[in-house]
């Protein structure tokens, strides 16, 4: 609205845009303008102040009434603050850390596992992604390519597309959720990968994304698209009392939903289930994870 908004402006001699809202994540246009403008000299002035500065007649109980059944959510209302961090899924210090700076992609190397993670859609609202990633011997998921493909188009060539990428890398399965009933599998197959239903929700997905980077075992790409599709994640308990992991209304994840699923399917060689399996969490240990997971017919054998 903005951008469509501001060229009008410049028609209009002394034209002064103006924006109310209340508060809340610590992002987005609201809060950009906060940290530029607020306190600083210059043509643009940002105000912020608490309801009853604004306006006194407020009834003062109502707002101690709703800052007694959720404080957060008053802070936001009437208190005229930003969320802290607990509102959203990751912590942007820990996300930029994880971050490989002008690593847009990396080659497949002989000898190394991949695994993929697919969001499909089909050509008209939703993109298309896919994410490829592997686990380094020290048990780090490390992102190694991201596609996506915006609508509209044919479903059908970019599954062509993303076949051919996976086979560069040695994929012959690639996992997704249950979008389309039969359809990937079947439009997967022709070109001789097979497709699994991910068993686990999208809520499930992004919390083994966000422990595995919280941990320090995440080592992602530098996409900027990715790190804003991340970055703007929520974490919200709905009616049923369900926690429910997604993005912004209006926004998108097709993109985190695809590095989140391929990093947490990459997180069943962690630690904690290498030391189910071996009994230890060694370099040696973890090679022989690699080694049983390719050749599983070989453990126990001396």
């Amino acid at each position: 609205m903005l951008a469509a908004i501001r060229p009008a402006t410049a028609t209009i001699p002394g034209a002064l845009l103006v924006v109310a809202s209340s508060p809340k994540a610590r992002r987005g246009i609201l809060f950009k303008a906060y940290e530029r403008y607020y306190g600083q000299p210059g043509a643009i002035l940002v105000w912020r102040a608490p309801s009853l500065t604004m306006n006194p007649t407020l009834a003062a109980e109502v707002i101690q009434q709703a800052y007694d059944e959720n404080p957060n959510v008053a802070a936001s209302e009437f208190g005229a603050e930003f969320a802290n961090d607990s509102d959203t899924l990751l912590s942007v210090e820990a996300l930029d850390d994880a971050i490989s700076r002008g690593i847009r992609e990396r080659a497949a190397t002989p000898g190394v596992q991949y695994f993929a993670f697919t969001d499909p859609s089909g050509g008209s609202n939703d993109s298309f992604t896919l994410a490829i990633a592997h686990e380094t011997l020290e048990g780090v998921a490390v992102l190694d390519a991201v596609r996506e493909r915006e609508p509209p188009f044919n479903p059908d060539r970019v599954v062509e597309e993303y076949a051919k990428l996976l086979c560069t890398y040695r994929v012959t399965a690639v996992e997704g959720d249950r979008y389309g009933a039969v359809w990937p599998k079947e439009r997967f197959a022709a070109h001789g990968i097979k497709y699994e239903t991910t068993k686990l929700s999208k809520a499930e997905l992004y919390s083994g994304f966000a422990a595995a980077l919280n941990a320090g075992r995440v080592d992602l790409l530098d996409h900027p698209r990715l790190r804003a599709q991340l970055v703007a994640l929520e974490r919200r308990v709905v009616r049923s009392g369900r926690e429910v992991i997604d993005a912004p209304w209006g926004s998108r994840d097709d993109l985190s939903n695809a590095v989140a699923g391929v990093i947490t399917k990459v997180g069943g060689g962690s630690p904690k289930s290498m030391i189910d399996v071996l009994g230890d969490d060694t370099p040696e240990e973890r090679y022989k994870w690699r080694f049983y997971q390719a050749f599983p017919f070989l453990r126990g054998v001396n």
